[in-house]
């Protein structure tokens, strides 16, 4: 069964577990090759989806339309929350939102973006999988191989400067544009900038839930991090990456402006991506 991932969107948090399962139980993981998702890109089907990001997993699920399956990535799953990025059906509940927004697509399932513990995937796993291969011993044994891949990542962070940095510069944003990749292009030779990917992503939660409750899981992130970056004292100033075409992006950023007594600049997404690097997106 040739089964299709979306790697745009938090592809590192959850695709290499799932990619490792469905080779180990017999699936063929299929991922979409940038040439058919640019094709799509530029149709013009997909230019009423808000924000570059979930343009370019639509074109992805397009380019995918010949597989059996496709496994997406739930961002924010938990009870609706009508704020912020809960106002977006793409960010709330993306998987269901693009099956019924992009007709013709193979049977769609989404899987969390991020767990806490391997624990909350292995039921998953189980519903997921079992009905695909009808083989509970062979789904177990791959799940005892790759049980450790479940295990969030712990990231690390260098917070003091070293010779040659003047500045240290916090950057937030939606987690899906904190690739490395992405991320490198704007470090400058004098700034010492620290990506919010370099923290835990259930700690910045946690810290931005304390500040308001109200929030969807991946704005709590993005809060949670500039309320972190916020208070440590050798932080000089905070950087925000947006989409210009995303309205929850634009909700974030004045929310973040108006918590943070330290300055926050914002860098649009589309200034920094050119032609010769756009590929970093599907990283």
């Amino acid at each position: 069964m040739r089964t299709g991932f979306i790697r745009s969107l938090l592809f590192s948090r959850y695709g290499d577990l799932w990619l490792k399962l469905a080779q180990e139980v017999g699936l063929e993981p299929v991922v979409a090759q940038p040439e058919a998702v640019y094709s799509h890109l530029s149709g013009g089907r997909l230019s009423k989806i808000p924000g570059l990001s979930f343009q370019l997993a639509g074109a992805e699920a397009l380019a995918l339309v010949d597989t059996d399956l496709i496994i997406a990535p739930d961002l924010n799953p938990g009870p609706d929350v009508p704020r912020g990025g809960g106002q977006d059906p793409w960010i709330a509940a993306f998987p269901e939102t693009l099956a019924t927004s992009l007709g013709g697509l193979p049977r769609l399932i989404g899987v969390p973006a991020l767990v806490s513990e391997p624990g909350e995937v292995e039921g998953l796993t189980t519903e997921v999988l079992l009905p695909l291969i009808r083989d509970p011993a062979r789904l177990r044994r791959a799940w005892e191989r790759h049980t450790g891949t479940a295990a969030p990542k712990k990231p690390k962070v260098r917070w003091q400067r070293v010779p040659g940095e003047e500045v240290t510069v916090g950057l937030i944003g939606q987690p899906w544009l904190m690739k490395p990749a992405l991320t490198a292009l704007l470090e400058q030779e004098e700034i010492h900038l620290i990506p919010q990917a370099g923290l835990e992503p259930q700690v910045l939660r946690q810290e931005g839930w304390r500040a308001e409750p109200r929030l969807v899981p991946t704005d709590a992130e993005v809060m949670g991090a500039a309320r972190t970056f916020a208070r440590r004292g050798g932080v000089d100033r905070l950087l925000f990456l947006a989409d210009e075409n995303s309205g929850a992006d634009a909700w974030l950023h004045k929310q973040v402006k108006s918590l943070s007594h330290k300055p926050v600049e914002l860098v649009k997404l589309q200034d920094v991506l050119t032609p010769a690097n756009f590929d970093i997106l599907l990283s």
